[in-house]
């Protein structure tokens, strides 16, 4: 009996050790339950810092995104959503990488440049969505005024910025996005400061997001119209489009 207990114990072991290794990675840009919840064992915490840069009449984007990660296992490839154009540059706890794994919908850190803490830094150009989801870019048939807004469920967040695309890894996010002036950027969360810069444009900040899933970020910007009020103590925003505005009971 002793024995048989004993070879069982073995067999545990060997058959959680199995589990905890990451599964294979599709080819497609598409995460399946065993690789999320493989990639939940392996990342402890994560937090964005998010900057954008966005023009009118322009069908492509630029983004910088700086992950802070902590990782109960460093043992393994680290792999991060992201559809996108093309990453302009890399970098994992300060080192450049110019050999990585990537593949439609996303791209691998090798183990060896992890870390139990980690910074990643992508910058990286990307372009509209043209799908009904992502990031998208629409012109307003009645005045012509342009606007860009996000739409993440379930699974398109990694279409605007890197990140780990499932509901269960929530993370804070600070936002900061650099527009035309005459556009109203909007966030989660309230605008902390903004700051003129050349050429007629805003750097606009917002306050940093409680932790909250990948799917439920948002960013917009356009010649929207602003409504503001206030519920006790908790300000309250209504944004429509231009050529909506007077048709808006706010």
């Amino acid at each position: 009996m002793t024995k048989f207990f004993s070879t069982f114990s073995l067999f545990s072991i060997f058959s959680v050790s199995l589990a905890l290794a990451a599964p294979t990675r599709p080819s497609e840009d598409n995460l399946t339950q065993a690789f999320a919840t493989a990639r939940r064992a392996q990342v402890e915490s994560v937090s964005y810092d998010l900057s954008l840069t966005l023009n009118k009449g322009s069908e492509a984007f630029k983004g910088t995104a700086i992950l802070q990660v902590k990782l109960k296992r460093k043992d393994l490839p680290l792999s991060v959503d992201f559809t996108i154009q093309k990453i302009n540059s890399l970098k994992v706890n300060g080192t450049l990488l110019t050999k990585f794994t990537q593949r439609k919908g996303s791209f691998d850190i090798p183990a060896k440049f992890l870390a139990d803490s980690n910074t990643i830094e992508v910058e990286y150009t990307g372009t509209y969505n043209k799908e009904g989801y992502g990031f998208q870019r629409s012109v307003d048939p009645i005045d012509s005024s342009e606007y860009v807004f996000t739409d993440f469920e379930p699974y398109y967040a990694h279409y605007l910025f890197p990140c780990f695309d499932q509901p269960d890894l929530k993370a804070s996010y600070v936002v900061h996005v650099n527009a035309p002036s005459d556009w109203k950027v909007i966030a989660n969360d309230l605008v902390e400061k903004q700051e003129a810069i050349s050429g007629g444009r805003t750097l606009t900040h917002f306050a940093k997001s409680k932790p909250i899933s990948p799917y439920l970020v948002f960013v917009g910007a356009g010649p929207f119209v602003e409504w503001t009020d206030m519920a006790g103590t908790i300000p309250l925003v209504l944004y429509a489009r231009k050529s909506l505005a007077q048709h808006v009971d706010h």
